[in-house]
């Protein structure tokens, strides 16, 4: 059994990211529908307060630590994770072997315009991606029946969901949901794949630096960023008081 290691509430896998890569690959593979989540610190926050959130974290079959301060929450708490696994990064990695490894994928939320820029530059960059459909994240919530429809009909192997979290999540567990191999809440992926929106610079996501490029690209950002410093807190007094 692959080792969990809590933080702050939140279960998650003390894995590599070549385990990972491996272990997401199998599920495109497998035979029962498997989900990948990725939390940062705001996921804690916000699975302090809504329950129901960390229990469906807590459910993922593969439970990544998205977030330098998730690393550094683990390392004041004495229960270190071994390695930092981005979402993006996992998905990057799962395209490029879709050459050798042919799957199909299909891209919910972002925006209608960077769906489509993103699944055209994957068919073009990594043909052994079969794009097999996208939908926008903009829609009423009297049409989530339909949309949860259509991806059981596709029944693609990736289902990529970009609606920000919680939603993503709650979304992914959704009992309705049951006919892909693999769903992974991807968060601001789809832009990022799109072209519409540039990573960090390399250096700053090694220092783990990649929250202060986004808040001077977005500084209305400022007001959720500042909140983020309260898990080192959290996990000081927790480490103090237990």
């Amino acid at each position: 059994m692959q080792r969990k290691i809590p933080i702050l509430g939140i279960d998650f896998d003390d894995i590599s990211f070549a385990a990972a890569l491996e272990k997401s690959t199998a599920f495109l593979k497998g035979n029962s529908m498997k989900t990948i989540f990725t939390p940062n610190p705001e996921f804690i926050l916000n699975a302090r307060k809504d329950h129901s959130f960390k229990e469906i974290l807590n459910k993922g079959d593969l439970v990544l630590c998205d977030g330098i301060g998730v690393i550094l929450c683990s390392r004041i708490l004495k229960r270190p994770i071994k390695e930092r696994v981005r979402g993006i990064d996992l998905i990057k990695a799962l395209l490029e072997r879709s050459e050798k490894t042919p799957f199909s994928l299909f891209i919910l939320g972002s925006s209608e315009e960077n769906c489509r820029m993103a699944a055209l530059k994957i068919k073009e960059n990594h043909p052994g991606t079969n794009i097999l459909g996208f939908r926008d994240g903009y829609y009423r919530s009297e049409e989530e029946d339909e949309i949860i429809d259509m991806i059981n009909k596709l029944s693609p192997d990736l289902l990529m969901v970009a609606l920000g979290s919680p939603r993503q999540e709650k979304f992914i567990a959704d009992s309705r949901l049951k006919n892909c191999r693999c769903a992974i809440g991807v968060g601001g992926t789809v832009d990022v794949l799109s072209g519409n929106v540039r990573l960090a610079p390399q250096l700053l996501r090694k220092l783990g630096l990649e929250w202060l490029y986004r808040l001077i690209c977005e500084p209305r950002r400022a007001g959720r960023m500042i909140r983020l410093p309260l898990v080192l807190l959290y996990a000081l007094h927790e480490r103090i008081w237990g």
